[in-house]
């Protein structure tokens, strides 16, 4: 609520400062507002890594390390366990990660609308949960103005883009089988230790080395040693 010319210049008397504590809690209330802002930004980044995690884990590869490990987990234990959050709040910051990387104007819109909101002295939700309200308001706006389609509402489990491999490396044996994936931001993903990986590759490379077009695979009964440096 805008102050009055006679109580502005009340509250910027030294005395008055001084007796209502006014200084200390403008220091302590922008501080809040800061760690407020800084907790939504990292909650921001956070729900962007969560999307890629979420994706490596609904991989088919992915399952059968699993399976391996004889580990089942469904979403929601992937969510418990491995972030520890409830499925309703692991699917908000799912869908807060595809806001940032599909429409990131509806959040710089968002982060606006909070700024402005302090500003004029009012408490800003500036949370996921304040985001997607904010992305859901502005989806039925365009949708009475005759633009985009109608979702289906808050328990829709949102699309996840599942990164795909530049690269990929499987070999199947009795003692365990070995794989590689190398992704397009260079990351590597593998549950198998360096000299697994080193016995695949030397494996392809003495297939590679007895391939005939006219005989049948030459399977070696055991690891062949590389003399090679190790690339890893």
């Amino acid at each position: 609520m805008p102050l009055l010319a006679i109580e502005s210049a009340f509250l910027h008397k030294d005395s008055v400062k001084q007796q209502l504590y006014l200084q200390e809690i403008e220091t302590l209330q922008a501080g809040v507002k800061n760690a407020q802002k800084s907790k939504f930004d990292k909650s921001l980044q956070l729900s962007t890594i969560v999307i890629t995690s979420f994706a490596v884990f609904q991989m088919e590869e992915f399952k059968t390390t699993l399976t391996e490990e004889g580990i089942v987990w469904t979403n929601e234990d992937f969510f418990l366990k491995v972030l520890g959050w409830q499925k309703s709040f692991a699917y908000k910051m799912l869908k807060a990660g595809k806001l940032q990387a599909e429409k990131p104007e509806v959040v710089d819109g968002f982060k606006v609308k909070c700024n402005a909101a302090e500003r004029a002295g009012e408490t800003a939700n500036r949370t996921i949960e304040g985001l997607l309200s904010f992305a859901k308001q502005l989806e039925q706006s365009n949708i009475v103005g005759g633009e985009g389609e109608e979702g289906d509402g808050d328990a829709e489990e949102p699309t996840v883009t599942r990164p795909k491999a530049v690269f990929t490396l499987a070999w199947k044996r009795d003692s365990g089988n070995v794989a590689v994936r190398i992704m397009p931001d260079g990351q590597f993903l593998s549950s198998n230790n360096e000299q697994e990986i080193l016995d695949a590759i030397a494996f392809l490379q003495y297939a590679i080395d007895n391939y005939s077009e006219n005989s049948a695979p030459i399977v070696p009964s055991t690891p062949i040693e590389d003399d090679n440096d190790s690339p890893f």
